[in-house]
């Protein structure tokens, strides 16, 4: 089962063509920096195959704790975007960057999702969705987590 948060943000990303807020961009967020490498999505790192314990704080809130077993065909661990909301890959300084801004039905949505870590004991990364309608922001997301390697899955 691949994890949660992933989950999320891929959803998030690939979800443009369904409509209604949460698929696309807004302004307010910082572009990647300058002199970031661009890459393709074979570039992205893959998590290790087993447990992870997956730590998430949404806006602010009480943490989550959340272990679940990642199958060596699940070890993805940042969104690619898709045909119709293409994402910007990108790293700089050891950090991971996925932007991507898709416009659906009247909305536009802004996603920018950061990682760092090895990927084979530790990662960690913040997500920001904002969502807006006619220029101005109607909601915005945001989510950190921290995950650890336990081991193999039991």
């Amino acid at each position: 089962m691949r994890l949660a948060v992933i989950g999320a943000a891929a959803l998030i990303l690939t979800s443009c063509s369904d409509g209604g807020p949460g698929k696309g961009s807004a302004a307010g967020l910082a572009p990647s920096a300058a002199g970031s490498q661009v890459l393709a999505a074979a570039d992205l790192p893959r998590i290790k195959p087993g447990e992870w314990e997956v730590r998430t704080t949404e806006d602010g809130g009480a943490v989550d704790v959340v272990r679940q077993c990642v199958e060596a065909d699940e070890a993805e661990i940042l969104p690619t975007g898709s045909d119709d909301c293409p994402a910007k890959i990108s790293k700089a300084g050891g950090v991971y960057t996925v932007e991507s801004t898709c416009p659906s039905e009247g909305y536009v949505s802004h996603t920018r999702m950061t990682m760092r870590g090895d990927f084979q004991r530790r990662y960690a990364g913040e997500l920001d969705l904002v969502v807006s309608a006619a220029g101005a922001e109607v909601s915005r997301y945001k989510q950190r987590m921290e995950a650890r390697f336990i081991g193999p899955c039991s």
